[in-house]
């Protein structure tokens, strides 16, 4: 027997509390328990009205079949002298309010017969004086569709049962109990409403304050903080009694082995039971109950077809691969291939080999593989966690995205392991549906999410989201729980596993400026160039004994300037910081550093503030505790050096296309003079601003002109030519 603390908590409020807030494991199924003793899985608000249909007449709320309300015209009557049609029971007169199946009758007390509920001629009756008021307004004809009018009804409701259940004929009509499924879809912006939303809220607050109601209100939210404090908070809403529905805990999950598995399993030694239920009690951690359901019918639907030989999926001892194929839906395994470890092993020289001038991330990322490949993950029994999270931050064009790229190659076998997400394309709110589904009843529901159908057909994979700032807030709030419990439900119920795959987050935090409006990031900018200068005149007479403290402040000065114009503004930064090291000595700590290294630092701690802050800002500061904080990695802007390898690269890269993949079959060797002029123009800080994209680009600027020209002024194939620097100027000839 399942122990379901919200039964028992809903149970005890029921007459002292006006409404009920249920947050928490809200979209999973419910257990209720039929007259045979058997159970049925039902979603949350079938599983309140089964409990109290016959007590109150329970109506669900749905907002998006939001189209007014039908009824009769006076005109379809035969003759004029008949009576109004009366209102029949159809899902057209409700629209948005649906009344649960058991609330459609009552018992009779006078007979003992069923006979229709009074409550349905008592809704009708309220509409349709309604509908008549409303329809002879030239300005308002009819329904509208609109939440804040359907909110208003259940006021109007609830107050016209209080004032008409006392009449003979509503004898036995019954409390209404109102159900509004997702309250938390009522808002752009849960937790801080619009003014609309607001006025929505206000009429729901006002029916929970109707003095001596015997209806009831319940509200489901993703999580309380969805609703404003305003609303929520106990000095200001003592009639609403919170109850949290938690996800099916380790007793939970034996029980339905016993009450359901077991009867679909091959039978197991007595002795040998507990443990093995246990077994399967750690592997279905996280599961909800709903998965759960879906595990069983998996189980008795793909066990005749298993491939013979294979470990029995009815076989509770093999309970870790069975999952391991429900989850993934394939029997092999990247992650056990025996050559992993090998390319693990290599990972990080031929990481370097194409990643230029990261050795630190490159570095980082090796190292977590090595856990990765092995599943140790934590310190936690059976983690169903992604196998790696990362963070990439740092300037555009250094890596970030090429890294991934890279690694998804070499860890999974194949470049086409990479789901790539540009996060700029889900700013709004609403684009949350786009990416993992919409809600039942909403506009692309049937197509479902795109992450979620991507990772169904690639479980093993490096899941990109690129620019992840750029994503609405409310997107962080599934990317928690990927993060978490590393799988996903989807609006159509479908729950998709992240556990096989590898999450990277890159974002240009602390890179870019924090203002868009330039008359405030000037007066910003004037203030804190200001206080440099100040500093800096300070720094010339200054004694030995104050020079530490007042590096210290110029450095928290550069930082707070960096954070305004954006580092990527230009490479001033770079002289300045070489400058100030020279001049008055760059403290890390306590120790004297080199140039260089001062700067990496600096950017470095821009830019892990700028990401602190972001979480802070946007509300989820947990999502820094779901990703080990080694694992937010900071690219370093490319120096010349490095600048010069890409460039390099390049040179033979595109040499190598002319030579194989061009039309003419080009041969082309290039001297050390015009190398050097290459070399020299793409260390510029205008090409440098934009990492190695910007000095690959420059290269095929530089070089593709003059080789252009070149073909089309020869047109033999397989000529071979040379590239050169003359009178400080690249030219192409023959030979």
């Amino acid at each position: 027997m399942y122990d379901i603390k919200w039964k028992n908590d809903l149970k005890m409020y029921l007459h002292t509390f006006t409404s009920f807030v249920f947050e928490g494991n809200i979209n999973d199924l419910q257990p209720v328990k039929g007259e045979r003793e058997e159970y049925r899985y039902l979603p949350l608000h079938e599983a309140i009205a089964e409990l109290y249909g016959e007590e109150y007449s329970v109506v669900f709320y749905d907002h998006t079949k939001l189209s007014g309300l039908a009824i009769p015209e006076e005109n379809s009557r035969e003759n004029e002298n008949d009576p109004q049609p009366a209102p029949v029971l159809d899902e057209k007169w409700f629209n948005s309010f649906i009344f649960a199946e058991r609330s459609l009758t009552v018992l009779d007390s006078s007979t003992g017969e069923r006979i229709p509920s009074p409550n349905i001629a008592l809704f009708l009756e309220y509409y349709r004086d309604e509908y008549l008021r409303k329809k002879d307004e030239s300005t308002n004809k009819g329904f509208q569709a609109d939440i804040t009018k359907d909110m208003q009804r259940i006021y109007d409701a609830m107050a016209d049962f209080e004032k008409k259940s006392a009449q003979p004929e509503y004898k036995d009509a019954k409390p209404y109990l109102f159900i509004l499924p997702d309250v938390s879809r009522y808002m752009t912006r849960p937790g801080d409403p619009t003014e609309k939303e607001n006025a929505i809220l206000l009429v729901l607050f006002k029916a929970i304050q109707l003095v001596g109601t015997r209806c009831k209100l319940m509200l489901f939210v993703d999580k309380m903080n969805d609703l404003p404090t305003w609303f929520e908070s106990e000095n200001n809403n003592s009639a609403i009694k919170k109850i949290f529905l938690p996800s099916p805990d380790g007793k939970f999950r034996e029980t339905f082995y016993r009450l359901e598995m077991s009867s679909v399993m091959e039978p197991v030694d007595e002795k040998n039971l507990d443990k093995l239920i246990k077994k399967f009690s750690a592997y279905t951690e996280n599961f909800s109950l709903r998965r759960l359901q879906q595990l069983r019918t998996f189980i008795v639907e793909e066990s005749p077809h298993q491939e013979s030989g294979a470990p029995s999926y009815r076989n509770l001892q093999n309970i870790d691969k069975t999952i391991f194929r429900f989850e993934v839906g394939q029997s092999y395994d990247p992650w056990r291939d025996p050559s992993l470890r090998t390319t693990i092993r290599e990972l990080s020289a031929s990481l370097n080999e194409i990643v230029k001038g990261q050795r630190v991330p490159v570095a980082r990322v090796s190292e977590v593989m090595k856990s990765a490949a092995t599943g140790v993950t934590s310190s936690k029994k059976n983690d169903r966690r992604p196998r790696a999270i990362f963070f990439f931050a740092g300037p555009t064009g250094v890596g970030k995205t090429e890294l991934s790229k890279q690694l998804a190659e070499k860890i999974f076998q194949n470049q086409d392991s990479i789901i790539r997400f540009d996060m700029s394309e889900f700013q709004q709110d609403h684009t949350e549906s786009r990416l993992f589904g919409a809600p039942p009843g909403y506009v692309g529901y049937e197509a479902g999410g795109e992450l979620t159908k991507a990772i169904k057909q690639k479980p093993f994979s490096v899941v990109l989201f690129d620019e992840i700032e750029k994503a609405s807030p409310r997107i962080w709030d599934k990317f928690l729980q990927i993060l978490g419990d590393g799988r996903l439900t989807d609006g159509k119920g479908e729950t998709v596993s992240f556990t096989q795959s590898i999450i990277i987050f890159t974002s240009n935090l602390g890179i870019t400026s924090l203002y868009r409006d330039d008359k405030n990031k000037q007066k910003a900018l004037e203030e804190v160039d200001a206080s440099i200068s100040a500093t800096l005149t300070a720094l010339k007479t200054c004694s030995d004994e104050d020079k530490t403290e007042l590096v210290k402040k110029l450095v928290e000065q550069e930082r707070s300037r960096a954070a305004i114009t954006g580092l990527t503004v230009d490479l001033a930064g770079r002289d300045l910081f070489t400058k100030y090291s020279d001049e008055y000595g760059m403290l890390n700590d306590t120790m004297y550093v080199m140039p260089t290294d001062a700067f990496n630092a600096f950017v470095e701690n821009c830019v892990r503030d700028r990401i602190e802050n972001y979480f802070e800002q946007i509300g989820r500061r947990e999502v820094l505790g779901r990703i080990d904080k080694s694992n937010i990695l900071v690219f370093n802007f490319i120096s010349p050096n490095v600048a010069d390898e890409i460039a390099m690269k390049a040179i033979r890269d595109y040499c190598e296309n002319l030579r194989t993949e061009n039309e003419s079959r080009l041969n082309l060797s290039v001297t050390d003079a015009a190398l050097e002029f290459i070399k020299e123009h793409t260390k510029t800080a205008e090409t440098l601003n934009f990492g190695g994209r910007g000095v690959v680009t420059c290269v095929e600027k530089l070089v593709g002109s003059k080789v252009g020209e070149f073909i089309f002024e020869h047109s033999e194939i397989g000529l071979s030519a040379t590239l050169d620097c003359v009178d400080g100027a690249l030219e192409v000839r023959l030979g």
